[in-house]
């Protein structure tokens, strides 16, 4: 399934049904999350995420057709089926898409939120919150939004009519604009529960009371509707239903079953709750949450004869029935038992009292049973969040207090243990640097790993990111490894245990940790480079006065170990002045340099040989087969005749020479001996007689 992200709320509904038929028929499933966040389109190329759906081992695919076109609109999704592999089934999920197998609500539930807001409550001035233009549920929401007030005689104002993204932020700024214009409303339809609770937020800042002075609508009945403050009156999408028969209809395709239709239909139910002002006006015939049907308890009414009924003993055991279903009821369910036991007390003390009997023991214990429930349920939750984000403050601290490259895959399969049943990581290169534009459906990957129960491996080069098909339903999330624009691969999680919402936090923590690591190789690299310049001379590559102190103090410390003397050159290129005058700095320049390789030439590659400023040089060089150093002289000048007749210049390279050797059992430091080396190298010049045309003169 390609996915944006998993918002907590409709792709993350899609992903839980399609993860539940998929264990139902044994299939595995990979949910290939883009994590496009609200800021920016998700990328609709195969160097995407979603790429990985077009590698061989895929069958078929199912596209979130709504948040896929979220930004760019049907482009979006032709660009995706540009690449997919053709032959193998695709379902488009949630929209009609032209040539796909498609799975889709109804799409009448706005249309019956405005005839319960008009007919129900007599609203006059509805406002409207809709969706991206480019999307073609936002649109769809407003044609039947725009109809149904139509229909009702009220008309469509269209200063109350505005647009945003499918997100909370995106319901805040759509409510404020439409509240900075003044025109009265009291009501407003939102395209999603996510812009409710944005336009929620707004109305409470401004002073505004949900329901007292503004009704409030939103659509697909997520988790949060119910336990929003007041409970959302919303339309329940079959999402889930649509996840799980996109799995199924996918099977069915690749089976090649006939007389399938090109387009399947769910239905939408209107949910009622506090926000349009039905407050706890459930009906005696108001359907109950599962864990109650499967009880026996159908409906508010039910209810109501159990708790009004003159048998101890039937009260008891609705006492006991209650508190197991309550026990089984999710945290949203329980903000629903809360109005259906409101309204079931009603008509339970209405009927007691018209019979003669007391029942408010009956009902008090069935609220205090419900309180408890909702505080254990809110207890439980904190406590499962706090776990959670401990655990990933424990994640992020292991994983930062090291960002070597050293045995980094072991401290990754260590630090992601607690989250998974596996992980596997797969990098385009293997020291770590990022890549743009590698196509996923085909790519080659030079880091492939597999971190299981804090044990790391390197998978061999021809596995791709999904393992071999163990044959079992399983389920594989895969992510973008992405951080500050720069691409670095791919995440797969395997059998994820804890809350979707987590999971884009440890995406972020595993990418800045594969981010970290290699800017950290950068910045060594570049700091190597920065110290190779800081202590070579740039004219002629040789080391400079701050590299020989750091190579003398190295071949001192390892002389001293081994009892071996080093030996001490000094050279001063005779008559560069005259050279500079006669000739130019750029002949100098050319003199200085055939000295250094003369010096390179007559040494060994071990040696060290540093230019310490103007016309000054210095070799280091262990002494043992070289002795004695007095051979030296000789080399260079040889070597200093062969430069002169390669260069033939109007000018001659001569140098005046200085040798001594340390020793290092005789108690004096290297800088006293070069020091030495320098006093024989001027007693040279001077013996030699330098004069202007003394770099005429062989050495």
């Amino acid at each position: 399934m390609l996915a944006c992200w998993l918002d907590g709320w409709y792709q993350t509904q899609l992903w839980r049904g399609a993860v539940a038929a998929c264990r139902v028929h044994g299939c595995r499933f990979l949910c290939l999350v883009g994590y496009s966040r609200p800021s920016s389109p998700i990328p609709t190329g195969p160097e995407g995420i979603g790429g990985l759906a077009a590698r061989p081992e895929i069958d078929g695919t199912l596209l979130s057709a709504g948040p896929l076109t979220f930004w760019e609109g049907g482009a979006a999704m032709e660009a995706i089926l540009s690449w997919l592999p053709p032959g193998k089934p695709a379902i488009c999920l949630g929209q009609e898409w032209p040539d796909l197998p498609s799975i889709v609500p109804d799409g009448g539930g706005i249309g019956g939120m405005v005839h319960h807001l008009v007919g129900e409550h007599g609203c006059r001035n509805l406002a409207f919150l809709g969706g991206p233009e480019t999307n073609a549920d936002s649109v769809r929401r407003l044609s039947d939004f725009v109809l149904a007030c139509d229909q009702t005689g009220i008309g469509s104002d269209p200063r109350l009519r505005e647009v945003g993204h499918f997100y909370l932020e995106g319901g805040e700024a759509a409510m404020e604009r439409i509240l900075d214009r003044r025109i009265p409303f009291d009501a407003v339809v939102c395209a999603n529960d996510a812009m409710a609770m944005g336009a929620a937020l707004v109305l409470e800042r401004r002073g505004i009371r949900i329901p007292e002075d503004v009704r409030l609508v939103g659509y697909d009945d997520c988790e949060e509707s119910r336990t929003h403050q007041p409970p959302l009156t919303t339309v329940r999408s079959p999402t889930y239903q649509i996840g799980f028969r996109g799995v199924e209809r996918c099977l069915e395709e690749f089976e090649g079953k006939p007389g399938l239709a090109a387009v399947e239909t769910h239905s939408t139910i209107q949910v009622v709750r506090k926000s349009c002002g039905c407050l706890a006006k459930a009906s005696p015939q108001h359907s109950l949450p599962e864990t109650a049907v499967l009880r026996g308890m159908p409906t508010v009414s039910g209810i109501a004869e159990l708790m009004a009924t003159e048998h101890p003993a039937e009260k008891d055991r609705f006492i006991r029935d209650f508190r197991a279903i309550l026990r089984d009821s999710r945290e949203g369910e329980l903000e629903e038992w809360q109005e259906i036991l409101f309204s079931a007390s009603r008509l339970a003390l209405r009927e007691s009292r018209e019979k003669g009997r007391h029942i408010e023991e009956t009902i008090l214990q069935a609220h205090v049973l419900l309180s408890e429930a909702r505080e254990g349920t809110q207890s439980i939750h904190r406590r499962n969040t706090d776990a959670l984000v401990r655990q990933l403050h424990i994640t992020v601290n292991a994983l930062n207090s090291d960002l070597s490259l050293e045995g980094y895959p072991s401290r990754l399969a260590e630090a992601l243990k607690p989250w998974c049943g596996e992980t596997r990581l797969f990098l385009f290169n293997a020291d770590l640097a990022p890549t743009s534009g590698q196509d996923l459906s085909k790519c080659d990957f030079a880091v492939r790993l597999s971190l299981r129960d804090g044990l790391a491996a390197f998978l061999p080069p021809t596995e791709g990111p999904l393992p071999p098909w163990s044959g079992n339903g399983e389920i594989w999330i895969g992510l973008p490894v992405e951080h500050a624009g720069h691409n670095f691969g791919v995440l797969l999680f395997h059998e994820w245990f804890h809350s979707e919402s987590f999971i884009e936090h440890l995406r972020l923590v595993v990418s800045s940790f594969v981010y970290g690591l290699w800017r950290c190789e950068v910045d060594r690299l570049h700091m190597e480079e920065l110290h190779a310049l800081s202590v070579r001379d740039s004219l002629t590559g040789l080391y400079n006065r701050r590299g020989l102190v750091e190579i003398g103090e190295r071949m001192v410390a390892r002389a001293t170990r081994e009892g071996r003397c080093i030996g001490v050159l000094m050279a001063d290129l005779d008559g560069l002045k005259a050279i500079n005058d006669a000739f130019g700095h750029g002949e100098g320049d050319r003199a200085i340099i055939a000295l250094a390789e003369a010096l390179r030439d007559s040494l060994r590659a071990s040696d060290t040989v540093a230019r310490l400023g103007g016309d000054e040089f210095v070799a280091l060089f262990p002494l043992g087969e070289w002795q004695p150093a007095t051979k030296l002289p000789e080399r260079i000048r040889k070597a200093l005749e062969r430069r002169n007749r390669e260069l033939s210049r109007p000018w001659s390279v001569c140098a005046s020479l200085g040798i001594r050797v340390w020793d290092p059992s005789d108690g004096r430091i290297l800088p006293a001996v070069l020091s030495e080396a320098d006093v024989d190298l001027y007693q040279d010049k001077k013996r030699r007689r330098h004069s202007l045309d003394s770099f005429e003169r062989p050495l």
